[in-house]
């Protein structure tokens, strides 16, 4: 899969020949200009290499702040983050069109949720943007995922895709749809997403603890804490270390839940 990219070097190579331009041509364009169309408009050309000079330079501004801040991340983190909004827009648009309050959402989930700074929300709305142009579709972005990564970091990329969809509170009937078969192509075991949906549904707009740890209300004080050492294995936060210290902050608010649900569970 093909994955964005932020180097310079077309933009310098445009940037050189606008320069070219303003020293030497744009003299005898002025004057041809001018001889046609008299001496008012005879400053456009000035005005419009000026213009995309200066669209050149944000471009090339923004790309190093943008790539530096990857080259820090690293591959792991940059990857993941790439292929999550490729399945976020397409959670988004599971209804049939991605309507501009829904890539709010998304952004405001990096800002406020991820905490993400300015550049990095540059980068984010950028990610948007070439993943709307591209389309990929969504068997690539699954075996890109199942290529890369292990079920460990393929859970918080669901826990993540759920807590968008779930951000105004409702889940639509495509929405269920799309989630569900992200988990199939990305082969996650049933009962770990039924783990992760009790998370964000629930009847009585309460966490079902039993379905936290993947439990019947049958289940023993053995059994409660068999499953709480199972889960406190396979969702500790230090799994999620080579995503960055935002995705390991979503792995320790999931490890709350399942902390929550085990003391409950306990005391009754």
């Amino acid at each position: 899969m093909n994955y964005k990219k932020y180097t310079n070097f077309y933009n310098f190579l445009f940037l050189g020949l606008v320069i070219l331009l303003l020293l030497g041509g744009l003299r005898l364009l002025a004057a041809l200009i001018s001889f046609t169309f008299g001496i008012v408009v005879s400053s456009l050309p000035l005005l419009l290499f000026l213009y995309i000079f200066f669209i050149i330079t944000r471009t090339i501004s923004k790309n190093r702040k943008i790539s530096g801040y990857m080259y820090r991340a690293g591959d792991a983190h940059n990857r993941f983050v790439e292929l999550l909004i490729h399945l976020l827009l397409g959670a988004a648009k599971a209804d049939g069109e991605i309507k501009e309050k829904e890539l709010l959402v998304i952004q405001n989930f990096f800002k406020e949720v991820l905490r993400y700074d300015s550049v990095q929300i540059m980068w984010i709305q950028d990610l948007i943007a070439y993943s709307q142009t591209t389309h990929p579709p969504l068997e690539e972005v699954a075996q890109e995922f199942n290529a890369l990564y292990n079920e460990d970091t393929k859970l918080i990329a669901l826990q993540l895709i759920y807590r968008v969809i779930f951000s105004d509170h409702v889940q639509t009937p495509s929405e269920k749809a799309f989630v569900e078969r992200v988990a199939w192509l990305l082969s996650i075991p049933s009962t770990e997403h039924e783990k992760i949906r009790a998370m964000f549904v629930s009847t009585e707009k309460e966490m079902d603890p039993f379905a936290v740890l993947g439990l019947t209300p049958a289940a023993s004080k053995e059994d409660i804490k068999k499953a709480y050492k199972e889960a406190v294995h396979k969702y500790h936060p230090d799994k999620a270390h080579h995503l960055g210290d935002e995705f390991r902050k979503v792995a320790e608010q999931k490890m709350q839940k399942i902390n929550e649900a085990y003391h409950t569970l306990i005391r009754t």
